[in-house]
């Protein structure tokens, strides 16, 4: 099934970042296929959702937010390595502080 997601930013900066957390959100459930630029820092992006049943791919700490490149994650005791399975804190922002 087709869908459509609008994306809109005051900022450059602020365009390609929620740009690339829509594509992100986009990816786990299917594929962009279209793409509208509008005035300013807008764009329609289109993307066809697959028919099957998503498959349950475990999240990794890299994915979330409260992990810190160099750093680890402070949910985790211990030396946390960026694939691990991530634990009951894992978040990831995709739009205005809107978590999924």
């Amino acid at each position: 099934m087709r869908q459509c997601e609008y994306v809109t930013a005051n900022t450059p900066d602020a365009f390609v970042n929620k740009y690339n957390r829509l594509c992100r959100k986009i990816s786990k459930i299917g594929k962009v296929v279209d793409q509208t630029p509008l005035e300013g820092f807008s764009m329609f992006v289109y993307y066809e959702m697959s028919n099957d049943e998503p498959e349950e791919k475990p999240r990794r700490c890299c994915e979330c937010e409260n992990y810190e490149w160099g750093r680890g994650c402070p949910y985790k005791k211990g030396h946390v390595r960026v694939m691990d399975i991530a634990c009951d804190m894992f978040n990831i922002p995709f739009e205005d502080g809107k978590e999924c």
